[in-house]
């Protein structure tokens, strides 16, 4: 049970017992194989037709997007 407490209130939320809790940690480039699944978000187009992101979220023991 979680309880979120607000300004003007709160709030009670249950999460199953088998909700995955995740965090991020550096990665390697040898961990990018085919078939792990990722998720990109605000990846930027370049010049040359290639995509630039910050970040690259990927599968490791739970799949993206988290």
């Amino acid at each position: 049970m979680l309880i979120l407490k607000f300004k003007d209130g709160g709030k009670k939320i249950s999460v199953p017992l088998d909700t995955p809790i995740v965090g991020y940690v550096p990665g390697d480039k040898n961990d990018l194989k085919a078939g792990v699944k990722i998720f990109i978000a605000a990846a930027r187009k370049q010049p040359d037709g290639t995509l630039q992101a910050p970040r690259i979220n990927y599968e490791k023991d739970v799949p993206p997007p988290m």
